[in-house]
């Protein structure tokens, strides 16, 4: 037995996969700025150093 119900949606409570413009810059603000801000993940931090210091050797951007 299926019930056929009709539902309203108000477009202003969906959401959108798009970013906000109001999101962009908070976002910015929350990020990490140098690997030194990133908490944990030593070594991992530490290859990252190396490869981005062997990229700007080769005059990779």
């Amino acid at each position: 037995m299926s019930q056929n119900t009709e539902y309203t949606v108000d477009p202003s409570r969906l959401v959108s996969p798009d970013a906000a413009p109001a999101d962009a810059a908070e976002e910015v603000s929350l990020r990490p700025k140098t690997l030194d801000d990133y908490i944990g993940q030593e070594k991992a931090k530490n290859n990252l150093r190396i490869y981005l210091r062997a990229a700007q050797q080769r005059g990779e951007p």
